[in-house]
């Protein structure tokens, strides 16, 4: 499921998690998303942290207290970077698998969404384990690493 409150970021993406083999149901917005997890069911979330009606951080807790919906894992996207405020991360280490930064990488963005069904858990999220040996993607392992991966998704392509 993919709970996002930018029509656009929903579009696109439907469009990578469609061509990754995926079945997104998408959600507009935080209470959308919620309304459809009564009634649907979800085998992983990509979470909008900076939502209008509702913020992001907040339906996470939400997620995990109803006992319903609290063993489905959630990746965290958002434009903010997670070394802006590290208090909220570690205050809600455990609650997520990973945390992606818009602009993302597709193939990235695919590989977490596999690794994650698979049952990996980022550091950043308060994993503890390495990602199988065949992951050719980075792993977030230190907030140093973490702010290289931010900066090489970032960054425009060399010569373009």
């Amino acid at each position: 499921m993919i709970i996002e409150d930018d029509p656009d970021t929903i579009q696109l993406l439907q469009v990578v998690l469609k061509t990754g083999g995926y079945q997104p149901i998408p959600a507009l917005g935080g209470k959308a998303g919620l309304q459809l997890l009564a009634s649907s069911s979800a085998d992983l979330i990509l979470l909008d942290l900076m939502m209008d009606d509702v913020d992001g951080w907040t339906l996470l807790e939400t997620l995990k207290q109803d006992p319903a919906l609290a063993d489905i894992p959630v990746i965290i996207l958002s434009v903010k970077n997670p070394l802006e405020d590290p208090r909220r991360i570690k205050s809600h280490a455990g609650m997520f698998a990973d945390y992606v930064v818009k602009p993302f990488n597709v193939r990235d963005l695919l590989a977490r969404v596999r690794r994650t069904l698979d049952g990996y858990r980022s550091p950043l999220a308060g994993g503890r384990h390495e990602a199988p040996a065949d992951d050719t993607t980075s792993t977030v392992a230190s907030q140093s690493d973490a702010q290289a991966v931010v900066q090489e998704e970032t960054e425009p392509p060399a010569g373009g």
